[in-house]
């Protein structure tokens, strides 16, 4: 059965909020160097999903369930329209 597409989309600020905590994370360690793949991982593992679907969420190819987005501000400590807005197509 083919799916009806949506008359709105979603975009989020996970790239933003992702890099906020690499800048935290760098600073915990003394300046070491923190890849954005840990912290994506380090989200992904308190989200029970793969970092590959964190990646896609962030990059807007993919999105969240409910209950994923809620787990991902819950993660941040933020509101969901803190993170994810409806886009009208």
């Amino acid at each position: 059965m083919a799916r009806t597409p949506l008359p709105y989309t979603t975009k989020n600020d996970l790239g933003k909020r992702l890099a906020i905590l690499q800048a935290k994370r760098i600073s915990e360690r003394g300046g070491m160097k923190v890849n954005v793949s840990e912290v994506e991982q380090e989200v992904a593992e308190y989200c029970g999903v793969s970092r590959d679907t964190i990646v896609m969420i962030k990059r807007g190819m993919n999105q969240p369930s409910l209950p994923l987005a809620l787990k991902i501000c819950e993660f941040f400590g933020a509101k969901v329209e803190d993170i994810f807005t409806l886009v009208d197509s």
